[in-house]
């Protein structure tokens, strides 16, 4: 019975060393694999950043290039609000004095009417 004790003990320490030693081994082989894994792509991911570096780079140029256009817009809209505001306040002003005018002359009128009225009114009288 030992020497079965001792023949499992010896097969069993075997089988140990053996996993042990394959998994050594394909755990080497996984980190090989690994590194060439990493390797690649590492090589494939620096054209690829620099492609999406370009691409951005673009979108950038391109989203300031709109943002200037809808400030140039913008800005042109607000001249324009500006000119359209202040020909109508020359055109309101403008208004109002005409309307002085007339109403200054127009009383003129009414005053002299009134007076010849009234001058005509005392002659009668008299």
């Amino acid at each position: 019975m030992p020497v079965t004790t001792r023949a499992a003990a010896l097969r069993s320490q075997i089988a140990e060393e053996t996993t042990s030693s394959m998994k050594q081994v394909q755990s080497s082989e996984i980190s090989t694999e690994s590194e060439k894994h990493c390797s690649v792509v590492q090589q494939l991911a620096v054209p690829q950043i620099e492609s999406a570096t370009e691409i951005n780079d673009h979108r950038d140029h391109e989203n300031k290039r709109l943002i200037e256009e809808i400030d140039i817009s913008i800005e042109n809209l607000c001249i324009d609000e500006v000119l359209t505001l202040s020909t109508a306040s020359e055109n309101k002003i403008a208004e109002q004095q005409i309307n002085k005018q007339l109403g200054s002359s127009h009383s003129d009128d009414h005053q002299s009417t009134i007076l010849s009225s009234s001058s005509v009114a005392s002659s009668v009288m008299k």
